[in-house]
C-alpha cells in the first residue's frame, strides 16, 4: 500500500469510526478532497547545521513540479464550533551533478557525482476554530492547529545515500475569513501560521468557491507554504506554491 493510499484509508477509517461511535456529534461534516500541482521556490539544507555542507535543492539541483493531494474532514458541531481533520502529504524530487564536495547527514558526496534527492514532509493536523465575527456576508473563524509533521530529506547516487527523517510536533495559529458574493459564490483566505523560537511555519490559501448544488462545492486557488527550522541537527527553510482545485462533499447528520 503507498503512502498516499494509507493516508486516505487512515482518513476514511476515521471518519466511520466517529460516524458510527458518536464520539462527536455533530450537525454537519464535510469531506474535502484537493488535488493540483505543487513547486518549490526555494528549499536551502544544511545536516547536521555545524558540519554539513548548505546547498540548495532548488538552486544548486533541478527540482520539478509534483502533483499533490489533500484530504480534510470538518465537523460542525455547531453554527459556532468547527472540528477540523487535515492529512497532508508532500513529496519532491530533486536530480544533477554534485559541482562541488557535498557533506550530507554524515555522508561526503563527491564533486561530480549523479545524485537523486528527495524532500518529503507529510503534515497531519487537527483543527479547533470557533467563529468570532458573523456579519452579513462576511464571517471570522480564530482557533488553533496541533500538527504533527513526517518529514524527510534524501540524496542517493551510485556509490552513496543517506537520508535524515525529522518527526515532530507544531502548535499552531489558525485563522478563516470567508466572504460570500451570494448564496452560492464565495472567497476565503484561511491557514495556519507560528513564528519564533528556531523556526516558523506559514500555510495559507486564497480559495474562490462556487456551491453547485446542496452541499456540494467546487472550489480553487492558490497556498503558500514557508517555513522550516534552524537548530543544531538541522537546517532546512522551504517555500512551496500550490495551485489546486477541490471538491466540497456535505453529509448532513
Amino acid at each position: 500500500m503507498t503512502r498516499i493510499n494509507r493516508s486516505v484509508y487512515l482518513l476514511l477509517s476515521c471518519m466511520y469510526v466517529v460516524a458510527q461511535s458518536g464520539i462527536i456529534y455533530a450537525k454537519e461534516i464535510t469531506m474535502k478532497i484537493e488535488t493540483g500541482v505543487v513547486s518549490c521556490y526555494y528549499n536551502d539544507v544544511q545536516i547536521p547545521k555545524n558540519s554539513g555542507s548548505r546547498f540548495s535543492l532548488t538552486d544548486d539541483f533541478s527540482a520539478a513540479e509534483q502533483g499533490f493531494m489533500r484530504l480534510q474532514l470538518v465537523y460542525e458541531i455547531n453554527p459556532k464550533t468547527r472540528i477540523e481533520g487535515l492529512i497532508a502529504p508532500l513529496s519532491l524530487r530533486a536530480s544533477g551533478v554534485t559541482s562541488g564536495n557535498v557533506s550530507f547527514s554524515g555522508v561526503q558526496f563527491n564533486a561530480g557525482e549523479q545524485v537523486n534527492g528527495k524532500y518529503r514532509f507529510d503534515s497531519y493536523r487537527v483543527t479547533y476554530k470557533k467563529l468570532l465575527a458573523d456579519k452579513e456576508r462576511f464571517k471570522f473563524w480564530l482557533g488553533g492547529t496541533a500538527k504533527i509533521r513526517d518529514a524527510e530529506i534524501s540524496f542517493r547516487s551510485v556509490m552513496h545515500s543517506a537520508a535524515k527523517l525529522n518527526t515532530g510536533f507544531v502548535p499552531l495559529l489558525h485563522f478563516d475569513m470567508n466572504y460570500r458574493f451570494s448564496e452560492k459564490a464565495s472567497i476565503s483566505f484561511a491557514g495556519d501560521a507560528l513564528a519564533g523560537g528556531p523556526g516558523r511555519a506559514e500555510d495559507a490559501a486564497f480559495t474562490a468557491g462556487y456551491e453547485f448544488s446542496k452541499g456540494n462545492r467546487i472550489y480553487g486557488g492558490y497556498r503558500i507554504v514557508e517555513g522550516g527550522a534552524d537548530v543544531q541537527e538541522v537546517y532546512n527553510f522551504a517555500g512551496l506554491n500550490y495551485y489546486f482545485i477541490g471538491w466540497a462533499i456535505g453529509f448532513n447528520k
